[in-house]
């Protein structure tokens, strides 16, 4: 951990700086330290963002305090939400009850994050100079501010960080989309998104950044991506934070049939299940 938040202190006792350069593994019991080993390897690999666990950390003072945790590795920075379980619910707290309590769920598919007083983060970020992790973890942070979260399913993600301006610059490419779409992060940035869709979906693309920016809402599109591989279908999400706009793929592949693809990214679209 390089980072712990103040708040911590009032749920284990330790200054944050007691806690600088130890793992999840070091505080809580002997038995759990290799499922803290193993999630802590899952998370760094897996790009998920809402996920619910129970450890048991030993607080400064001897005692054992129950906790759930959340992990969010988005724009390569790992953020631990800690939220203390009292002693009368430990051992009966469900996971779904706990992503129930934690998030709302609407019928369109969008998940509202309700606001916890309670929740405290340790961020650790990886990968990253220091003016992209200043701008992400801000952006990070306006998410759970504004309540805004969304379902994505368990895997490695592209993320872009565009300019939050009507035909934005890629600021920001996670470093997962060398793999994913065959191109360097360094070869995306300061090159507008709009050079990188097919030229039949520019339109669209700008239409939903204004709608996004307009109406700081969260809106899904489908568009095809200019890759080294050829025109890669993306099945994203995209949000307007105050920094930037964050486009995010929840699904994504090597499309063949340019046609259909062409035709269903006319509409809104969901991920893939």
């Amino acid at each position: 951990m390089v980072y712990i938040s103040p708040s911590v202190q009032r749920v284990l006792g330790y200054e944050p700086d007691e806690l600088l350069n130890t793992t999840l593994a070091d505080i809580c019991l002997p038995e759990q330290r290799a499922m803290g080993r193993l999630c802590s390897a899952y998370f760094l690999k897996k790009d998920s963002l809402i996920q619910g666990s129970s450890f048991v950390l030993k607080h400064k003072n001897g005692e054992h305090i129950t906790v759930e945790a959340f992990v969010s590795v988005s724009y390569n920075l790992r953020t631990i939400i800690l939220n203390q379980i009292e002693p009368e619910q430990a051992g009966r707290t469900k996971r779904a009850q706990t992503v129930e309590r934690w998030f709302a769920f609407k019928a369109d598919g969008a998940v509202t994050a309700k606001a916890i007083p309670s929740l405290h983060f340790l961020a650790v970020p990886t990968n990253l100079s220091p003016s992209n992790h200043a701008m992400l973890t801000r952006l990070q942070h306006e998410l759970f501010d504004n309540g805004e979260s969304l379902q994505l399913t368990p895997q490695p993600r592209v993320v872009f960080a565009l300019q939050n301006t009507a035909d934005p610059n890629i600021v920001y490419v996670s470093s997962v989309s060398q793999t994913l779409l065959g191109v360097e992060s360094d070869t995306l940035i300061n090159n507008k998104l709009t050079n990188l869709v097919h030229p039949d979906q520019k339109e669209y693309v700008l239409e939903k950044i204004k709608q996004v920016r307009e109406e700081l809402c969260v809106c899904r599109l489908t568009f095809l991506f200019q890759s080294t591989v050829g025109w890669v279908k993306l099945n994203a999400v995209c949000c307007s934070c105050s920094d930037a706009i964050l486009l995010i793929a929840r699904n994504y592949r090597p499309s063949f049939n340019m046609n259909r693809v062409l035709d269903s990214a006319s509409s809104a679209s969901e991920a893939d299940p």
